[in-house]
């Protein structure tokens, strides 16, 4: 399928495009992000030459927006995780952090009587970087 067309082909060391910043969709990681990629996202992660997990795109969002946005727990944590990472408190153009992204989608899934299993999935998202904000050990 197309997903794993992109990954082979952003796991190729000759591909140059894995820290390009584009006008529309900010970096590579954030559109992968934004479609809910998970096998994209994390070809694009494990890459030795990727620099851009901090890049913020026209409105603001980091990629961890975009994996928040979509439940990407285990994104959310390869993101968190690495050392260059430094973006946890980056506000978009609404004043939301990708934590209060989070909260929102949690009490908006719990109050719109929606799917449990994704509403649970955003609260360990919630837990996970709360933690991280206040330096307590990382839930699993």
């Amino acid at each position: 399928d197309m997903e794993e067309v992109c990954e082979a082909i952003i796991s190729r060391r000759d591909f140059q495009g894995v820290n390009e910043l584009y006008e529309d969709t900010g970096t590579l990681l954030h559109w992968a992000a934004s479609k809910g990629h998970e096998f994209i996202c994390t070809a694009i992660l494990e890459r030795p030459d990727f620099a851009t997990v901090n890049k913020t795109d026209r409105i603001n969002c980091t990629a961890l927006h975009y994996a928040v946005g979509q439940g990407l727990l285990d994104i959310c944590k390869s993101i968190v995780r690495r050392k260059d990472f430094n973006t946890l408190d980056i506000k978009d153009v609404s004043g939301k952090t990708a934590l209060a992204v989070a909260a929102k989608l949690r009490t908006d899934y719990y109050q719109d009587g929606c799917d449990s299993a994704l509403g649970q999935n955003y609260e360990r998202i919630c837990d996970f970087l709360e933690a991280v904000r206040l330096q307590r050990p990382w839930p699993q």
